[in-house]
């Protein structure tokens, strides 16, 4: 609403000043509210509260979007382009990608201090950062450390989505802006029976090698490995899927208005990304994990959120944690093999198929709309074998 509607709704409000323009909303509950929008011409648009409204004042006015409202897209919108609201900007996702990595950048650094300052009053400080510079998922401390910088991701993208886009947070997590733990205990269930049949079908295909001689890890050793994966791995496998299938799709797609196109093109470049920042890899570890991208991707925009790709992740990297200790020291696995790279395939092939499946028979909610506002209201009271992803 512009300003001549809201002052004659509203008569008490003063004169706009010269270079801004002032935009209002009406909430039922909460009355005149302001809007932050970017004008081609004044540039930010900042309207303000003026005083509390009387009850029943503005009942007729048009509704509009509001900051950090409950429907921020005019019209129901794929998970892909949540971004798109009636304040987007282009330069909006560019800024918020790189507040994000600010924010991850600096939440890593301090996490790695605060760790090797107590483990060094303990005397182990040269040992540890050794570890975790050539070995970092060797030990438990040190996988402790990436997995709690993994999962720095989801704050970081918490912010930008704040700071930048000023919407709400679960938007970054399913078009009903929250997590369907239904959904994601339903497709954890089906990825660990799928995950730990390739995982036995790809231990049996590689050819293993001699390790380090010992039949069996130390006790001590496999009880903290054991706490840190079950209790951190699955935060560092939801922080890789909320930047890469989360916020960075959603900036990619946002920049394409052509939804489909928007779609491809934000999962073959974030899964091309999701691969590279795995490091050094030979070629079927890298398209084994391209392919984990791809579909994880896919998996998104089949369900319009986050859980699928999550539980898919959670339970490879668990799984192969398990494996690994329950195998031991004595014997290490070649995971570079086109056999294996052919059982992830599959087992991926497979999950998107049941993904598929399930969704068009739960008729699972793909588009925002009014279902995520009830649905959030009602509650308030007001990826592959021998791969690590």
């Amino acid at each position: 609403m512009t300003w001549p509607a809201a002052a004659a709704a509203y008569p008490s409000m003063p004169p706009p000043v010269y270079g801004w323009v002032p935009l209002y909303y009406w909430h039922q509950r909460w009355g005149w509210l302001p809007h932050y929008v970017w004008h081609p011409q004044y540039g930010w648009v900042h309207g303000y509260i003026w005083a509390p409204l009387p009850p029943g004042w503005g009942q007729s006015a048009v509704a509009g979007p509001v900051r950090y409202g409950k429907a921020p897209h005019p019209e129901p919108t794929p998970y892909l382009h949540l971004l798109r609201t009636p304040t987007y900007g282009w330069w909006k996702s560019l800024l918020g990608v790189l507040l994000a990595g600010t924010a991850w950048l600096v939440g890593s650094i301090v996490l790695v201090v605060l760790i090797a300052v107590s483990v060094g009053l303990g005397g182990g400080s040269g040992e540890f950062l050794a570890d975790l510079a050539f070995d970092p998922l060797g030990s438990p401390t040190t996988l402790l450390i990436v997995n709690l910088n993994l999962a720095l991701l989801i704050p970081s993208v918490w912010v930008a989505l704040l700071a930048v886009h000023q919407e709400r947070l679960g938007w970054v997590s399913s078009v009903v802006r929250r997590l369907r733990w239904r959904l994601l205990l339903t497709f954890g269930g089906v990825a660990t029976v799928l995950l730990g049949v390739g995982l036995l079908l790809g231990y049996l295909l590689v050819d293993p090698v001699a390790g380090s001689g010992e039949e069996f890890y130390d006790t001590r050793f496999v009880v903290g490995m054991l706490a840190v994966v079950l209790l951190t791995t699955p935060l560092q496998a939801a922080g890789e899927e909320y930047l890469f299938r989360g916020y960075l799709s959603q900036v990619i797609a946002g920049w394409i208005p052509a939804k489909l196109v928007g779609a491809v093109v934000a999962g073959l470049v974030t899964g091309f990304l999701f691969a590279l920042a795995h490091g050094s890899q030979d070629v079927p570890t890298f398209l084994s994990r391209l392919a984990f991208g791809l579909s994880a991707s896919l998996v998104v925009w089949l369900t319009g959120g986050l859980e699928a790709a999550i539980a898919y992740h959670v339970m490879n990297n668990v799984l192969l944690f398990l494996l690994a200790l329950v195998v031991g020291p004595s014997l290490e696995v070649e995971i570079s093999s086109a056999a294996v790279l052919i059982v992830d395939l599959l087992v991926m092939a497979a999950f998107v198929s049941f993904v598929w499946w399930w969704s068009r028979r739960r008729a699972v909610q793909r588009l925002s709309g009014p279902a995520a506002d009830v649905a959030v209201d009602s509650r308030a009271g007001l990826g592959a074998p021998m791969l690590l992803r």
